[in-house]
């Protein structure tokens, strides 16, 4: 029961929360949550599978189920999916109480509760993949046999973060032969399984790379330093870390990556880790295994006191989008993506103060094209039209992002190259179709101006008349040439 008023008082007032960031394309604008009927094409796709941003490397089935259970609970509305975050919450915390007997377990389960790090899982719903994934692992520390097992499975279909439990597990001396079957099999699957967007077999070469990647972030969870783009490391190096962990369990029970992590897992104390707490979550976990055998009350009373504070001072960033990224601003005021969330929520109503936060140049192809489509949006909104092009044209490539600023500028200046690739990236929109069924009759392509528009027409009835008139232009038009309504 003191887990649960610890995690309602400390997070509560989340239940009164929206969605933020991915909260919006995960289940706030996700319809198929609200049809059974397309639950088992979610599950054999990845985690965005419906959403409307573009295809991820995601497999996270168990959490797109909890999704569907919260929408069914609440009827779409925010606080059931906010609820369900903090039941996991109980649920892991409980888990830690039972690592260390009587009061030590309950004061280990008040301080991992109390800790900074649980805010964004506690808090963004879309978040909630490393919050389950974790309380599984820490469930199965004191499980065996079978039990140990789903629960491997369970962590392993929540966050890929799951694939190091057997390694966790034989680091801290624990049955691990069945969580690595566990494991084995989900791996497998993603071998054999076609899962739409997903590049399986590619998803299982790298996961020696993926392992030993966030092997490292037990010992030191923000450091990018040996990665590829964050997330992979050279399979001959990835090998060598494992080995090195491996071999590191026969020097000491508690092998020293766990034994460090602690130190760095306060950090999130500390306010370091402000835009990647999820990151910690792993960390936190070596942190509950080293303490666990020596738990001792008072101190962890103490510091869960002054971790409650940072905590509950912090679930008020996450209240919406534009509290989020400017808290983010503020502790990172260097960083990119901050400033393009808070330009995002503001653009519509103060263009200027979106157009200075974006004087920045994106550090990835990514980044630069974002930072230029929301500078083109900015544009649009103070009526530059002209300049609103250039921008929107240097954000319109060939990328499932994109989808707003090829549309858009297809509409300003319609041009068969980008008006074609705004209809394969949006193929649904039929205003699109409108616009290149006009590139196509400007040019004198009278043929393909006419698909064009009949596409544009099955589409939407609004635009049937175009249609119509260019069949008219082009029925009247001397043989050779075509008209453009």
């Amino acid at each position: 029961m003191l887990v649960v008023a610890l995690v309602l008082g400390l997070y509560g007032r989340a239940l009164g929360f929206g969605f933020i960031v991915d909260d919006h394309a995960l289940v706030a604008n996700n319809a198929a949550l609200a049809d059974w009927s397309t639950l088992g094409e979610a599950l054999g796709h990845d985690l965005f599978h419906f959403a409307d941003v573009r295809s991820s490397p995601y497999w996270r089935p168990l959490v797109t189920l909890s999704y569907y259970v919260d929408h069914a609970v609440g009827g779409g509305e925010s606080w059931a999916f906010h609820l369900s975050n903090l039941v996991w919450l109980v649920f892991a915390g409980i888990g830690v109480a039972r690592l260390a007997p009587g009061w030590s377990g309950v004061a280990l389960a008040v301080a991992f509760v109390a800790h900074p790090v649980q805010v964004e899982g506690a808090v963004s719903i879309a978040s909630r993949t490393d919050l389950m994934c974790v309380a599984c692992m820490i469930w199965a520390l004191r499980a065996r046999h079978t039990p140990a097992t789903v629960l491997t499975l369970a962590a392993c279909l929540s966050k890929e973060v799951g694939l190091l439990l057997p390694l966790v597990l034989f680091l801290d001396r624990r049955a691990w032969k069945g969580p690595a079957l566990a494991a084995g099999l989900v791996l497998s699957v993603r071998a054999l399984v076609p899962l739409g967007s997903l590049e399986s077999a590619m998803d299982v070469f790298s996961a020696p790379g993926r392992m030993a990647w966030m092997a490292t972030r037990l010992v030191v969870p923000t450091f990018e330093g040996l990665s590829t783009e964050g997330s992979v490391l050279p399979l001959p190096l990835a090998l060598l870390v494992l080995v090195g962990v491996l071999a590191s369990a026969r020097v000491h029970r508690a092998a020293p990556v766990l034994v460090l992590g602690p130190l760095f897992a306060v950090s999130g104390v500390l306010g370091v880790a402000r835009t990647s707490d999820a990151l910690l979550l792993v960390p936190l976990l070596g942190l509950v295994v080293a303490v666990a055998p020596h738990a001792r009350v008072a101190p962890l009373l103490a510091v869960s006191a002054l971790a409650a504070v940072f905590s509950a001072g912090r679930v008020g960033e996450w209240r919406d989008d534009l509290t989020l990224w400017e808290a983010t601003h503020r502790a990172n005021p260097g960083e990119v993506q901050p400033r393009l969330g808070i330009a995002r929520a503001v653009v519509d109503t103060d263009a200027e103060r979106a157009l200075v936060l974006l004087d920045v140049q994106g550090r990835t192809p990514r980044e630069s094209r974002e930072v230029a489509e929301v500078r083109g949006r900015a544009l649009l909104v103070l009526g530059r039209e002209d300049d609103a092009l250039v921008q929107l044209r240097l954000a319109a490539w060939d990328d499932p992002e994109a989808v707003w600023a090829n549309a858009t500028v297809c509409a300003m200046a319609p041009d068969i190259g980008i008006c074609t690739q705004a209809s394969r990236l949006a193929p649904d929109e039929g205003g699109i179709w409108n616009s290149l069924g006009i590139a196509h009759a400007a040019s004198g392509s009278p043929d393909e101006a006419l698909t064009a528009f009949d596409a544009a027409c099955v589409l939407d009835e609004a635009w049937c008349g175009n249609a119509e008139k260019a069949r008219s232009e082009v029925e009247l038009a001397p043989s050779g040439q075509g008209g453009g309504p």
